[in-house]
């Protein structure tokens, strides 16, 4: 890690594995009022700056950097926004005659940051149209994945009164409402202000990278907000019910669950183990005991948000069959609660985790991902690091930590005169 003295944070994970360098640019926000106007800069910032003010231009220079790719997102982690820029470049060592490639890389994305296509002193407003409608498309598609969109009306619900009901890219009648100079406004102070990250997988050695880095994003910056960390929220004293009505053919049943246990805590691992073991992989109790043994569902499984604290249990049934349904998954967590598993399947749900964990370094933006994860939470580990944990996991460890989890909402998409 090396922090330059405009307050940007580099983390370099040098490796020869690939045969490309990946750069990541990460601007921290809170989850809030502000969720439209942080969404819309990562796409908005691609349309072009000053140097190559169009996407034709900028195109060219990709292809000038033999053939680089950048690519702009948006992550919702808990409550933290994290506006990201993703630019692949080839390993100069590949390259016959590089030339400083990855300080041209670098420069790119400082242009785009620090210089990008304004008019009349702001964002251009046929830009800003373009991606506004682009985000507002996204979130209204939402709809037309009714697994994806019980999975958030889930969260909208269970967290009605939090940042974390919040869409990632905001509300629709926000996003309609951006205008270039306010928004230009906004950007300058984040840029100046809020945390920003380069992460970098490849690159060669750690010394020369820093000093690259040092040099060419050189630009002015306070850095002064901090953000914190996202509050956990707490289980209702019982537990709520939702049914919405539509024109669906299939039933989406999704259980919220608060698990008093983020990332950050000691006891996350073996959250993620009683996950596993309830419902994470093909071997695990939602998928054996719900879907093949019952026959009561299409898909059924389990996932943790790791940040804000929650599991949440999704399923595909038919409508008539939601009471069982919903008794039986919640049969399977007792299970887990009470110890109710084999030294087989805890042995298998680690094998499965390794894997994963395994797996995640061969893929640069996911092992990004998963160290933004750990910067959040304030525990930002290695492999080997994550790997030593999973393998201490006991039984008694995943029962007490899968004993502190709750159920919140019980949320139900069905067809309408269904339910």
């Amino acid at each position: 890690m090396t922090r330059m003295p405009n307050g940007i944070v580099l983390y370099h994970y040098p490796t020869t594995q690939f045969k490309t360098v990946t750069m990541m640019l990460c601007l921290h926000q809170r989850l809030g009022d502000d969720a439209a106007r942080t969404a819309v800069l990562p796409f908005l910032l691609r349309r072009g700056c000053r140097g190559f003010p169009s996407l034709r231009d900028l195109a060219r220079r990709l292809e000038e950097l033999y053939g680089a790719a950048l690519e702009p997102g948006v992550w919702k982690l808990g409550e933290r926004q994290v506006a990201v820029w993703e630019l692949e470049l080839a390993e100069e060592r590949f390259v016959p005659d590089p030339g400083d490639l990855l300080g041209q890389g670098m420069e790119l994305l400082r242009q785009l940051l620090t210089e990008p296509a304004t008019q009349d002193g702001a964002f251009r407003a046929d830009y800003l149209a373009g991606e506004r409608e682009n985000l507002i498309r996204r979130v209204q598609s939402l709809a037309n994945d009714k697994r994806a969109y019980a999975i958030f009306r889930l969260g909208e619900e269970m967290c009605r009164v939090e940042a974390f009901a919040r869409h990632q890219y905001g509300r629709v009648e926000e996003l309609a409402a951006l205008e270039p100079h306010e928004l230009w406004g906004y950007y300058q102070h984040i840029l100046r202000e809020n945390p920003l990250d380069l992460f970098v997988v490849g690159g060669g050695e750690p010394e020369d990278l820093a000093r690259r880095a040092r040099t060419v994003l050189d630009f002015p910056r306070t850095g002064g907000v901090t953000l914190g960390t996202t509050p956990l929220g707490n289980a209702p004293a019982a537990p709520r019910e939702v049914v919405e009505e539509q024109q669906v053919h299939q039933a989406k049943l999704c259980l919220g669950f608060r698990t008093a246990t983020t990332y950050a805590d000691p006891a996350y691992t073996a959250l993620a183990v009683a996950n596993g073991i309830l419902g994470a992989f093909p071997h695990s109790k939602l998928f054996r005991e719900v879907r093949e043994r019952a026959s009561l569902a299409y898909y059924a499984n389990s996932r943790l948000e790791p940040t804000k604290g929650l599991l949440i249990v999704s399923a595909g049934i038919n409508a008539a069959d939601y009471p069982r349904s919903r008794e039986i998954i919640l049969q399977q967590l007792a299970a887990v609660q009470a110890g109710d598993f084999t030294g087989e399947e805890l042995e298998n749900t680690r094998r499965a985790m390794e894997r994963g964990i395994l797996a995640s370094e061969d893929v640069p933006e996911q092992k990004i991902r998963d160290a933004v994860v750990g910067l959040v939470n304030g525990r930002l580990e290695g492999v080997a690091e994550r790997l030593a944990r999973l393998r201490d996991v006991t039984a008694e460890q995943v029962v007490e930590a899968s004993r502190r989890i709750r159920l919140d909402t019980v949320y139900l998409l069905t067809g309408k005169g269904v339910a």
